[in-house]
């Protein structure tokens, strides 16, 4: 008699807290503001992708985003406004992407997207989609570097490679993205 009393309250217990592993887990990887990936959920995927991409030869690349004069947007309309916008850039990145790939928030207005089996052509088409949604639903614009991987970069000399892109459109007027040829 007993035992069948003590049964079901170990499996609610087992039950709950498998469900708390599951979201303590999920709340690691995503970034609370944005709802997006964050850097621990990036090197999960690198882990796997990287390799897989050698394997198959098949190409991925990503696209580092930045907004354009955040701090001025923050300056003038508020920090709240500034996190309002972060979450409308958000869910723009996740609505234009493809649901294979994975969309960081990188940093405080820098965003990551890893797209797999994309050449540098289909990374344009995606990046001239989201710039297109970003003009038409904010008052703002974005600038970024786009690369593709290849065998003799490291993904962190890839994320480089797409950084000094990055930099450069913001040198050469904003509002654009800049590609790296393999």
């Amino acid at each position: 008699m007993l035992i069948s009393r003590l049964i079901p309250r170990q499996n609610k217990l087992l039950v709950e807290n498998i469900a708390l592993r599951i979201e303590n887990e999920h709340r690691s990887l995503t970034d609370p503001l944005t709802k997006l990936g964050n850097r621990r959920r990036l090197y999960l995927l690198i882990e796997t992708l990287v390799p897989s991409s050698l394997r198959r030869k098949d190409p991925f690349s990503i696209v580092l985003l930045d907004i354009d004069n955040f701090k001025l947007f923050n300056d003038e309309f508020g920090h709240s406004a500034g996190d309002e916008l972060l979450v409308e850039v958000s869910d723009i990145l996740k609505d234009c992407s493809r649901d294979q790939d994975l969309v960081i928030r990188y940093g405080g207005e820098e965003f990551l997207l890893v797209l797999p089996s994309t050449s540098l052509e289909s990374a344009q088409i995606l990046v001239n989609r989201i710039r297109s949604a970003i003009k038409a639903k904010t008052a703002i614009t974005c600038s970024g570097g786009i690369a593709m991987h290849c065998e003799q970069l490291s993904f962190k000399q890839l994320v480089e490679k797409a950084d000094q892109y990055l930099y450069a459109t913001k040198h050469e007027g904003k509002d654009c993205f800049v590609f790296a040829k393999p």
